[in-house]
């Protein structure tokens, strides 16, 4: 009898960044510490080069089935050293990294892919719904310019993309980095 009511949604959508580093050095394993400069949407690399790449993930609560979906052009060739990092994110901008969060929370797939994607990187469920709301980690990578790289004025594109929800079937916005 009481037509007045509030619904409260239970699930939040996640959200993901993209960037690239300028004057990127070669990632050793987890020696990343180093390297927390020169962040941006583009940057300029000769070829032979190693390009790192990060992807900052912010968790929505109740979420699930994330998968990171990483599109590399034909002048980009992943090196398949994907490692995971917690991050913690002032309000001035400033990041700090906090603990690398164990490979078995997430699956590296570079075969088998049908929607065009270089390399996807799958989540487990039982971590990301261990973390809280806002939790933000960063998936850090790079690729080599090889010989196939666009030297004109296009540059070299790399976009990023989350997929999250039942069978992964809700998407966020995508963003696009470019090496020149």
């Amino acid at each position: 009898t009481n037509s007045e009511f509030t619904t409260v949604e239970k699930n939040e959508k996640p959200d993901i960044d993209k960037f690239v580093q300028e004057d990127s050095e070669v990632i050793a394993g987890n020696e990343i510490d180093d390297i927390l400069e020169g962040w941006g949407k583009v940057n300029d690399a000769d070829i032979d080069q190693v390009v790192n790449y990060k992807s900052t993930i912010t968790v929505g609560v109740g979420a699930t089935n994330y998968v990171m979906h990483d599109t590399m052009e034909k002048g980009l060739t992943f090196n398949n050293d994907v490692v995971v990092r917690y991050v913690t994110i002032a309000e001035d901008g400033t990041e700090t990294l906090g603990d690398t969060i164990a490979n078995t929370n997430y699956t590296v797939v570079t075969e088998g892919l049908n929607d065009g994607c270089t390399f996807e990187v799958r989540f487990n469920n039982d971590f990301i719904a261990g973390l809280a709301k806002g939790t933000t980690f960063t998936v850090y990578y790079s690729a080599t310019l090889n010989e196939n790289a666009n030297i004109v004025v296009d540059g070299n594109d790399n976009t990023v993309y989350l997929s999250y929800g039942e069978d992964s079937t809700w998407e966020t916005a995508k963003h696009t980095t470019t090496t020149y």
